[in-house]
């Protein structure tokens, strides 16, 4: 199945899916129960694959993975630590998985994804000049940490039963407790989108939510990368259950979504290409459209604030003129136009900074090509497409033979018989 099957890119490299991002139905009126009952456990539903995998992970997390809450109810460095590594080792799983497939062995190449360009190296506006490093640095040890400090205190609390606690023995418990595991995950978008909305506002976006957004071009590690201040704000929503009846798992899957979820949101692709040229449904193209405009999808579609508050954006040219218009706005007061200048003048700088990145990959890319080397079809076609003024390549006898006319045969034998003098085993029987 070919990208042309199921989307457009467009001369900048940009893919869009034909599918266009929309809020889910269950929120139409007049409401119907059917349809609400196939939003969440339909094909592609709410709960349908990923969330019933991050649930999955979560009763595991509580059965095996956890402290007994007798060993919670006194703060010890011990149990943190386990906490910790095992919110550690779950998130490079399930982000460094992705990334070790998508960005390392490159699996599926640049299909379905949503920016042509990798992820940039070579680029001081990140930690270590690489957008990976720098943004592993941020989900394992600010993320992973205050992931894991917000779960030490809610354990501490139920083992000292101080938060309202709901238990599976019943049947009026399993009920309740089993709405509880779908409704965490409502609780988290409607979090998510206010919280979101907060860290856009000026004087937290200049001190804490800028550093995620240097994300213009995401990967699985971008989700979690936030200065400490945000992952404080973004995990904050496990306060919920300090309040609503709840089981520990609940807390936990809560913590759990927040932290592993993102991963596969910011994962960069639309789809993932499996055996066969089969593929599996990822989504993230609504989350990806923030990413790239800013002002935009502050939460997801499966509670569609976005649309109820007028910052909707489907990809269309229709709700990018829209998203124009807002920006404009007639008669708005002068300290909203105001703050609407500065978010397009951030715009613009991560333009700036999107268009430094395709340089350095694009320079890194035509670095990594050697005369000589075989490539694909495909592969060929791209680059001549990407690179014209300085790439060349041919087949056949005549390449050969131009390879041949550049190739110093006097240096190449001189090379050689040094090896056979200096070198042993199989490097001097290469030589030979």
């Amino acid at each position: 199945m070919s990208e042309a099957d199921l989307g457009v890119r467009d001369a900048k490299g940009e893919w869009q899916p034909a599918s266009l991002p929309q809020p889910s139905p269950m929120w139409d009126r007049p409401m119907r129960l059917r349809v609400i009952l196939k939003a969440i456990f339909g094909h592609d539903g709410i709960l349908w694959p990923k969330n019933l995998i991050y649930m999955g992970i979560a009763v595991a997390a509580w059965l095996f993975l956890t402290p007994s809450l007798e060993r919670t109810a006194t703060f010890q460095v011990g149990w943190i630590a386990e906490i910790y590594l095992r919110n550690v080792a779950l998130l490079i799983l399930i982000a460094g998985g992705l990334h070790l497939r998508l960005y390392i062995k490159r699996t599926q190449g640049k299909k379905f994804k949503y920016n042509a360009r990798w992820l940039a190296k070579k680029n001081r506006a990140f930690l270590f000049g690489n957008q990976t490093w720098d943004n592993m640095f941020w989900s394992l040890v600010s993320g992973a940490g205050i992931w894991t400090a917000y779960e030490a205190v809610t354990l501490w609390m139920y083992g000292n039963g101080w938060l309202p606690r709901v238990e599976w023995r019943t049947p009026a418990g399993i009920a309740y407790c089993s709405l509880m595991m779908i409704a965490v995950l409502f609780l988290r978008q409607m979090h998510f989108y206010w919280t979101h909305r907060w860290t856009h506002w000026k004087p937290l976006y200049k001190v804490a939510h800028y550093l995620h957004h240097r994300n213009v071009n995401i990967g699985p590690w971008s989700g979690l990368s936030m200065h400490p201040i945000e992952h404080l704000i973004y995990f904050s929503g496990v306060l919920l259950h300090w309040v609503i009846p709840s089981h520990p798992i609940h807390a936990i899957f809560h913590l759990l979504h927040t932290g592993l979820s993102p991963a596969a949101g910011h994962a960069g692709f639309s789809k993932f290409v499996v055996k066969d040229d089969k593929t599996f449904s990822n989504g993230g193209y609504f989350h990806y459209l923030h990413h790239r405009y800013f002002e935009c999808n502050y939460g997801n579609e499966g509670v569609p604030l976005d649309k109820w508050f007028g910052s909707f954006h489907d990809g269309s040219p229709e709700a990018h003129a829209a998203m124009r218009g807002r920006r404009k706005g007639m008669g708005v007061r002068e300290e909203q136009a105001e703050e609407k200048v500065e978010k397009t003048e951030e715009e613009k700088a991560a333009e700036v900074e999107a268009e430094i990145q395709r340089i350095n990959d694009e320079i890194e890319e035509l670095e990594d090509l050697r005369v000589g080397q075989l490539l694909t079809e495909t592969r060929n076609r791209e680059l001549r497409e990407r690179h014209s003024e300085v790439f060349t390549a041919a087949m056949g006898a005549e390449a050969l033979l131009d390879v041949l006319k550049e190739y110093d045969l006097d240096a190449k034998r001189d090379e050689l018989q040094g090896e056979i003098r200096s070198t042993s085993g199989q490097r001097r029987k290469k030589a030979i």
